[in-house]
C-alpha cells in the first residue's frame, strides 16, 4: 500500500506550520524507524493472536484460512510502503484474496488506519502524519507476487508481504 505522508515543520517560534508538505516515497524512507515504531505502538494487546483479523466478524473460509494480519512498513523499490503481514493457512482462492484485500483496505482507510493517521509522529524536523490509505486512483493493495510482476515489467525488484 503506498503511504501518504505529510510533514508539519516547526516555524521559528516552535509551532507547527498549518500547511503540511506532502513527502514522496524516497523522502519517507528517512522516517522508516519512526513510522514502524508508531505502528507498533498502535497494536493492542487483544490483537496479539489474530492481529486485525479479529475484527473480520464472519465465520467463513477466509476467517479459517487467514490466521492473522498486522500492518507494518517496508522499503520497496526505493520508497517506503505500507504492508499487511498475513499468516495464511492453505491457499486462498481468487475470491478469498479479493475479500482479504477488501478487508485490509477497510482497516487501512477506516479502523486502524483512520486512528493511526490522526496521531502525529514526532521527528527532528517537526511531526508527520502517515496514512495507509489514499483516495488517489493510483492507490491499491498488491500481493508480493503482483509487486514482483510489476517490478519485472518495470525492470526493478520488490520485496515481500501484501502491500
Amino acid at each position: 500500500m503506498p503511504l501518504a505522508v505529510n510533514l508539519y515543520e516547526r516555524d521559528e517560534y516552535g509551532s507547527l506550520d498549518d500547511d503540511p508538505i506532502e513527502l514522496g516515497g524516497r523522502e519517507v524512507l528517512e522516517y522508516e524507524d519512526s513510522i514502524f515504531s508508531a505502528i507498533l505502538r498502535e497494536r493492542r494487546p487483544d490483537e496479539s493472536e489474530r492481529g486485525l483479523m479479529q475484527y473480520y466478524g464472519k465465520n467463513d473460509s477466509l476467517n479459517q484460512k487467514v490466521q492473522s494480519y498486522v500492518f507494518t512498513v517496508e522499503k520497496v523499490n526505493d520508497s517506503l510502503m505500507g504492508m499487511a503481514e498475513c499468516r495464511i493457512q492453505g491457499e486462498l482462492t481468487d475470491n478469498e484474496l479479493e475479500m482479504l484485500k477488501d478487508t485490509i483496505s477497510g482497516q487501512a482507510s477506516d479502523g486502524f488506519g483512520e486512528g493511526f493517521e490522526q496521531r502525529y509522529i514526532k521527528i527532528p524536523d517537526g511531526e508527520i502524519c502517515v496514512s495507509l490509505w489514499s483516495s488517489e486512483k493510483s492507490w491499491k493493495i498488491q500481493t508480493q507476487d503482483e509487486l514482483e510482476q510489476q517490478g519485472q515489467q518495470m525492470g526493478g525488484m520488490t520485496m515481500g508481504g501484501m502491500s
